[in-house]
């Protein structure tokens, strides 16, 4: 029996544009992080307002000045995206009550994050969520414009002015990612194959659906902040059915590899930080019987101090863990069944994948069986989490090329295990706890290799000592002389 299952065909809903302002409430003393101090304030309508430029990079952080913006964009950055999430998001609560009341959900288009996507059918863009806006709140006098170009008022355009800029406890606003996808491509993939293409924009639709729906969280129809995976249910076409919209969270501080690249080596308590949340989103996934298969330090997002395992194209569904029988210390060797090779960086795809020849799979005569050749999708995802481990406490510059064993860093540091040896060539000094937990995430040999379990319970990663946390980090490196 196969261990590999096709993930379910994702549920799209439908979503409808609309051109028209929003609501944007002003504080005379909006703060760099957004935070009002509740001075005098006034409110205006839409993108062409005087002063909301400036007003929403203030308090987001993102948007550019009004010097630097794309004008030849505004139209879009009048776009309202509105989805309709009773027919969608939760299969239990649908049928609980087909009578329900439809929620619907908002979002502002803004610009482009061009550095997020490289590919000319996809277009990430920056999105405000919206709430809507009391009837008692809107002005007969307020001029809008409606979804043809035509000017009317808000008196007999109700529909294009009922909604605000949302916040959070915090007084932030809320951002989110808008990935715009072309249908087509979609349409493509589901053509040509009943089962889920890997490495496609549907089968990362359908993972992101189904990390939403095993975390649901019914106020955001995304993955909670404890499950550290981005998900969602939000993935709806336009009534054109020409693009598909997926809505997702705005990590406002980059990847971990960015982070990295910034800071250098990282502290071991600042290390101890970020990993303990990766694995806990690696709990994510394998709970969800499924493994990610392109985990590296570039799909690690951060935002503040909250980190989450993003970008799940290459995803595989496996068999269930309660479906798999496990051994007695929790292992999960059953699951292993033919390489599968993933992972856009091939620093981190597992040495397996490149059919390593490790010596348990030898014979008395020396040779290798190729039918005991294995690969196992969560022990791949844990080989990764250790490199990304490594390269935290190391530097993001002290990997192997390949995981071949003709590399001498390889050989070095994931069959003969010097991992404190290695270490030290780039001037670091390891703790013993981590030296031992990096030789059981990076041995070469999956067979020998640790699992998820034990690693979330390794003295290491339980030291209670006090944490330095990113954000705080980030702080003492730029006043740093």
């Amino acid at each position: 029996m196969s261990a590999t299952i096709p993930f379910p065909a994702p549920h799209i809903l439908t979503a409808r544009l609309k051109m028209g302002f929003v609501d944007v409430s002003i504080n005379a003393s909006d703060n760099d992080d957004g935070v009002s101090s509740g001075v005098t304030s006034r409110r205006v309508r839409g993108w062409d307002s005087a002063g909301i430029e400036g007003a929403s990079c203030a308090a987001a952080g993102a948007m550019p000045q009004s010097s630097s913006l794309e004008h030849n964009e505004t139209t879009m950055s009048k776009r309202i995206i509105e989805i309709e999430t009773k027919s969608g998001s939760t299969t239990r609560e649908i049928n609980a009550d087909d009578n329900a009341k439809p929620t619907i959900v908002a979002f502002w288009l803004q610009r482009k994050l061009g550095h997020e996507s490289s590919s000319r059918n996809l277009v990430v863009r920056l999105g405000y969520r919206l709430r809507r806006i009391q009837k008692v709140q809107k002005e007969v006098s307020t001029v809008n414009i409606g979804i043809n170009g035509d000017v009317n008022s808000s008196e007999d355009n109700q529909d294009n002015c009922e909604w605000e800029l949302d916040r959070d406890g915090m007084g932030q606003l809320i951002l989110v990612r808008v990935h715009i996808l072309q249908n087509i491509i979609v349409a493509m993939h589901q053509s040509q194959s009943p089962s889920m293409e890997l490495n496609s924009p549907l089968n990362e639709l359908s993972a992101l659906q189904m990390i939403a729906r095993q975390n649901h969280s019914s106020s955001s129809q995304m993955a909670p902040q404890t499950a550290h995976v981005v998900g969602t249910n939000l993935i709806a076409t336009d009534e054109e059915n020409s693009n598909i919209y997926t809505i997702l969270p705005y990590h406002r501080d980059g990847t971990l590899l960015q982070f990295c690249q910034s800071i250098g080596s990282l502290e071991e308590s600042l290390a101890r930080f970020i990993f303990r949340q990766i694995i806990q989103g690696l709990k994510t996934l394998k709970d969800s019987g499924m493994c990610h298969r392109n985990i590296s330090l570039d799909t690690i997002a951060m935002d503040g101090d909250h980190v989450d395992i993003i970008g799940l194209g290459w995803a595989l569904q496996c068999n269930n863990s309660k479906a798999v029988s496990q051994d007695a210390n929790g292992d999960d060797k059953s699951r292993y069944f033919p390489p599968t090779s993933g992972c856009s960086d091939p620093r981190f795809i597992a040495p397996e994948s490149f059919h390593y020849q490790s010596s348990s799979n030898k014979d008395s005569s020396g040779t290798t069986d190729g039918a005991d050749r294995v690969w196992n999708g969560f022990s791949d995802d844990l080989w990764a989490t250790g490199l990304i481990l490594y390269s935290m406490v190391v530097g993001t510059d002290a990997l192997f090329t390949l995981p071949i064993a003709g590399n001498k860093i390889f050989t070095r540091l994931c069959i003969k295990g010097d991992i404190r040896g290695e270490a030290e060539r780039s001037g670091n000094l390891l703790s013993d706890d981590l030296v031992i937990l990096l030789q059981s995430m990076l041995n070469a040999d999956p067979k020998q290799r640790s699992v998820l379990e034990h690693v979330m319970v390794h003295p290491w990663v339980t030291n209670d000592e006090p944490a330095i946390t990113p954000t705080k980090c980030t702080e003492l490196h730029r006043i740093a002389p």
